[in-house]
């Protein structure tokens, strides 16, 4: 799966660029937002895995940039916040993979007893509450 080309972070529009290598400060990284520029840089060489979880994090970045919350952050601060972002983020996309599994295999039991139609058997995103 390829990531999305463009993404929307509090409402601001920012590219995403596929890269072959992503350099901050002399040194080679998995991602880079650059806020002003509205562009997030992610490495190639990343299982989808990895890009998924480095999006998130570089997205983090501009969210707490355009926020203005890093201004009120030190560099390693900010880089925590969104290190927990980022973990809260993985966490979830885990829990609601786990749960839409567990309800496949239960209403995929129910069609082979005959108790659901297999025209049923579609799993929906859960509803926000």
């Amino acid at each position: 799966m390829k990531p999305p080309r463009t993404i929307a972070i509090l409402g601001r529009k920012f590219r995403v660029k596929i890269q072959k290598k992503v350099i901050y400060r002399n040194e080679e990284v998995q991602g880079l937002c650059d806020s002003v520029e509205k562009v997030i840089y992610v490495q190639k060489d990343q299982t989808n895995s990895e890009m998924h979880e480095t999006l998130v994090h570089e997205a983090a970045h501009g969210m707490l940039d355009i926020s203005g919350i890093n201004q009120k952050l030190t560099e390693s601060e900010n880089e925590i916040m969104c290190q927990l972002i980022t973990a809260l983020h993985m966490d979830l996309i885990k829990a609601f993979k786990l749960k839409q599994s567990n309800s496949s295999v239960s209403k995929r039991s129910r069609c082979q007893e005959g108790a659901v139609k297999h025209s049923q058997d579609v799993i929906s995103p859960p509803k926000s509450q």
